[in-house]
């Protein structure tokens, strides 16, 4: 279907008895980007002012930016659960570790792997062969190591 919504959903049982939540069974392209978002969100750190040249004194969050998309993730795709509290991000966030693993493995085998613009180009694809897919350079060719 070409329009994703929120209304269907998979069942996946968490590892304590009874508990189970419902995720989306489709990421739209939005749910994708929102996510690329929040990583990109959480990466960011601060720059010094004195910067000089080719000298940057900033450096990326990785633990924030995995944190971010992480969480993201869930609360894009968690619709429905069997506690007796709302879903949203602040009681996603005290899900105990093994749920937590227990729901993104079903995540990982719901979602293919997610586009990128460096991927898929700005427009969703440019019909170029990622570098890593094309064929490897000749040994005896210009520019070959």
């Amino acid at each position: 279907m070409p329009l994703i919504g929120d209304t269907d959903l998979e069942t996946i049982e968490l590892p304590a008895a009874g508990e189970w939540v419902k995720i989306k069974k489709q990421l739209s392209r939005g749910d994708e980007v929102s996510v690329q978002r929040a990583v990109l969100r959480g990466a960011r750190a601060p720059v010094s002012a004195a910067t000089t040249e080719l000298n940057f004194e900033g450096s990326l969050d990785v633990e924030a930016a995995y944190d971010a998309g992480e969480f993201a993730l869930l609360e894009i795709v968690i619709k429905e659960w069997s506690f007796d509290v709302p879903v949203n991000p602040r009681n996603i966030r005290t899900l105990d570790p093994a749920s937590v693993e227990a729901i993104e493995v079903a995540c990982d085998a719901q979602y293919p792997p997610m586009r990128t613009v460096e991927a898929d180009g700005p427009l969703g694809g440019n019909g170029q062969t990622p570098i890593s897919d094309a064929d490897p350079i000749p040994a005896n060719s210009p520019g070959s190591s």
